[in-house]
């Protein structure tokens, strides 16, 4: 009798503690001599646990039920004993977790969340709108912390704005802004407190100025819009669809230049489309642009290349003249894959996001895709088409089933996975002899080894092929124009 009581006074001592400092929570999944963890201490989280991969990657993606939106994200190493250990904080919710390690995916059951909000004085936020510039500011109890703001249209739930900060020592807080004509909601997020805003409507008469213009010059598949706006200095985006299913046939970004001129050159296969520009709260629609032209016949091999045009001396960008990859530029932009920037450079050495290798690499291989996709970063980024052809193509499959990183600086060895996927390379354990070859991962091995035997891509001067580096603008321009050669070849 005496053994029961001192377990439940145990049980009541560890209720309390739990009910003053928030809610304490463990749980394990074992699969075999494999396991996984989960400690949690109010908003502080522990994942943990002994796997039979060594020296391995992985990988943790920690989901929100209510809406399957990611809340943490994660990457890291297993040691010499499989043991691995992810350690983060969530706000107030109900999650689940995935972690992956080669093939093999680990699902946790629910992970509650919960911590009692502190006491303290009253809390406030405020909207000011001003034209199209808004000011969200406020007081809260959390001093000295980070703080995040989400601004959403109403009209179709698309991110419109996106910013973190941090309150000052009394808590105070301010983020200031401009939004395109519309009604929005804020969503502010510090710690575990979240506060929405009303309704925020911004409208502003456009303002008189000089006659806007935009322009659509056609010659045989090659096509060039270009005009002039009252907007200068400011990111310019087109959408080009076909008329007949409203398939996107073309899209980029650009920017305005201190005139408000912008240009875009692409080419186009046989078709009727029409050009949509759009720049800040204004919307510029073309009419019909018409391609017709007759192909000139002849044999060929039976897998074809997709078009790749003789370079264009028209197009002079004024840092490339002496680069390494200068005619490769030149003929990718001739072929409509990729473009340079309005100010007349091309930025070779710049480095190249996952989003706009995808979208150079379906432009060049001519993909098509009428997916909606899986991948919830992408549903509302502006490559999120190029994104769903690739992934419909079987090029890529991102970092778990709803995940890119679209955003993220595209790796050399994911480069090299890409091309060869589009490539439909078949792909063999050749000899890597580079000095750095251990640090190329080994989902990736095989097409790097591939890629390099078929001279898709090359190492470095030092023997080294720097697998985890950025690639370059100029680099990925040569990968895919080398993959697009060794077609015809």
């Amino acid at each position: 009798m005496m053994k029961y009581k001192k377990m439940i006074v145990i049980l009541v001592f560890l209720l309390a503690f739990m009910a003053f400092n928030g809610l304490v929570y463990a749980q394990t999944i074992t699969e075999g001599s494999e396991n996984i963890e989960v400690n949690l201490y109010g908003e502080d989280i522990s994942v943990f646990g002994k796997i039979n991969e060594i020296n391995k990657d992985i990988t943790i993606v920690v989901y929100r039920n209510s809406d399957s939106a990611i809340a943490y994200i994660d990457q890291s190493k297993t040691n010499e004993n499989g043991e691995y250990s992810f350690q983060f904080a969530l706000p107030n919710g109900t999650y689940k977790s995935e972690v992956s390690c080669g093939s093999k995916k680990y699902t946790t059951s629910n992970i509650v969340v919960y911590k009692e909000p502190t006491s303290g004085e009253e809390e406030e936020i405020n909207v000011v709108v001003n034209g199209i510039k808004v000011n969200i500011n406020g007081k809260t109890n959390e001093k000295n912390k980070d703080i995040s703001i989400k601004v959403y249209r109403n009209s179709d739930n698309a991110i419109a704005y996106i910013d973190q900060g941090k309150t000052n020592e009394n808590g105070e807080y301010c983020f200031q802004f401009s939004l395109p004509n519309g009604t929005y909601k804020a969503e502010v997020t510090c710690g575990s407190k979240k506060y929405t805003t009303s309704n925020i409507v911004v409208y502003e008469e456009p303002t008189s100025g000089e006659e806007e213009e935009i322009n659509v010059a056609v010659n045989g598949y090659k096509v060039n819009v270009n005009g002039k706006i009252n907007e200068k200095n400011k990111d310019i985006s087109i959408k080009v669809c076909r008329n007949s299913d409203n398939a996107i046939s073309y899209i980029d970004q650009g920017k305005t230049n201190e005139n408000g001129e912008f240009s875009f050159q692409f080419s186009l296969p046989n078709g009727i489309y029409k050009a949509f520009i759009n720049c800040d709260s204004l919307k510029y629609t073309s009419s019909d642009i018409v391609i017709n032209k007759k192909s000139d016949g002849g044999g060929g091999s039976s897998k074809k290349r997709p078009d790749v045009a003789i370079p264009d001396n028209s197009l002079v960008f004024n840092d490339i003249t002496g680069h390494w990859a200068e005619d490769n530029i030149k003929k990718l932009i001739a072929s409509g894959s990729i473009n340079g920037y309005p100010d007349g450079t091309f930025k070779p050495d710049n480095n190249i996001t996952r989003a706009e290798f995808i979208t150079v690499l379906v432009k060049a291989f001519n993909m098509n895709s009428t997916s909606e996709g899986n991948f919830e970063d992408t549903r509302n980024h502006w490559a999120k088409d190029f994104i769903n052809s690739a992934l419909d193509n079987k090029v890529i499959q991102g970092y778990s089933d709803s995940l890119f990183g679209p955003d993220e600086l595209i790796t050399r060895e994911q480069m090299a996975v890409m091309v060869a996927k589009a490539l439909k390379l078949e792909v063999k354990e050749y000899e890597i002899s580079f000095d750095d070859k251990d640090q190329i991962s080994d989902w990736a091995k095989k097409y790097v080894a591939s890629s390099v035997n078929q001279k898709l891509i090359v190492g470095y001067p030092d023997n080294t092929f720097r697998p985890k580096s950025s690639a370059t603008r100029a680099e990925a321009v040569t990968v895919i124009l080398n993959a697009l050669n060794s077609i015809s070849n």
